[in-house]
């Protein structure tokens, strides 16, 4: 993945998890992976985290 559309994905990631919003993303791999990219978007450490969160949130939502 080019730089350009993982920082895109990565913007996108950051302002749902900022606004509470819920973020349906399909993938062919795990979001780990994203670090392991040729060239990885700013910071992949905040969007990993920011993706661990709106599943969390995912989740508490979806067994209430």
């Amino acid at each position: 993945m080019e730089r350009e559309r993982a920082q895109r994905l990565a913007n996108l990631v950051d302002v749902a998890c900022d606004h509470d919003a819920r973020l349906d993303v399909r993938a062919a791999a795990e979001p780990g992976r994203l670090a392991l990219a040729p060239v990885p978007p700013l910071d992949v450490g905040r969007t990993l985290s920011k993706l661990a969160l709106l599943r969390l949130a995912h989740d508490t939502r979806s067994s209430e």
